[in-house]
């Protein structure tokens, strides 16, 4: 009799830690996959953050052109006198740069010579940085000079003619913290600007690791992550943006 009580406490046991290895099993099922959706969420939702802004860069710049190419003033000095020292011309960005929020504003003739320029007004009349062909409408990251400062900020360029004389509009913003706060939908979501080999978005890094099964290791703690690649104009320019959830 004990024999058979014995077995049947055993079995009673062995059922017991089978259905609990079976819930532990299911329960870090449930949480393996809570972890990838809202990963999942966090990155599309990032993604519209971006195309949005993207967009609206895009937006002002079409704006803006349509100004300058109604402006007479500007058309006055800048084709009939061909004076390009006017104050017409030469403040046209810096009139602009702050009530569009950008950081960089540039406004070039069809050879890329500066025209005004709203964050280096003293680059007037000199070569842009950003040769025919470089940027688009559609915005990238690439490097600016920013008053004898390269500096790595997101533009576009938008072209616009004056009597068949063809001008452009090149302009965004700097690539900083406060754009990945613009970006960054909630305080669960966390994003690091990847620059090649160079962090930025988080103090305090000693270690970090590269983002293996949807998962990147910071500072010996492990955070859910994927990687967005933003687009880029420029030599050896290799921009991401890693969106973790904390």
């Amino acid at each position: 009799m004990k024999t058979v009580i014995i077995a049947v406490g055993i079995a009673a046991v062995v059922a017991a830690g089978g259905t609990f290895f079976a819930l532990t099993m299911v329960h870090s099922q449930l949480n393996a996959k809570r972890a990838a959706d809202n990963l999942t969420t966090a990155q599309e939702t990032v993604q519209k953050q971006l195309d949005d802004f993207s967009s609206g860069i895009q937006r002002q710049l079409q704006s803006l052109a349509e100004v300058i190419g109604a402006d007479k003033e500007f058309s006055l000095r800048i084709l009939a006198e061909n004076d390009r020292s006017a104050p017409a011309v030469t403040e046209m960005a810096a009139k602009f740069i702050g009530p569009m929020g950008f950081s960089v504003l540039e406004i070039t003739d069809s050879s890329r010579m500066i025209l005004s320029s709203g964050h280096f007004p003293a680059s007037a009349g000199n070569k842009s940085m950003h040769p025919a062909g470089m940027l688009s409408k559609t915005p990238t990251v690439t490097m600016e000079n920013i008053m004898g400062t390269p500096t790595l900020t997101m533009q576009a360029e938008y072209g616009f003619s004056i009597a068949e004389f063809n001008f452009y509009v090149t302009g965004g913003t700097v690539v900083d913290n406060k754009l990945l706060e613009t970006l960054t939908p909630n305080s669960h979501v966390q994003l690091l600007l990847k620059n090649g080999d160079k962090y930025l978005g988080m103090e305090n890094v000693s270690s970090i690791s590269a983002i293996t099964d949807n998962t990147i290791i910071i500072n010996d703690k492990k955070y859910p992550a994927t990687e967005i690649e933003l687009p880029s104009s420029g030599k050896d320019l290799k921009i991401s943006l890693i969106v973790m959830v904390k």
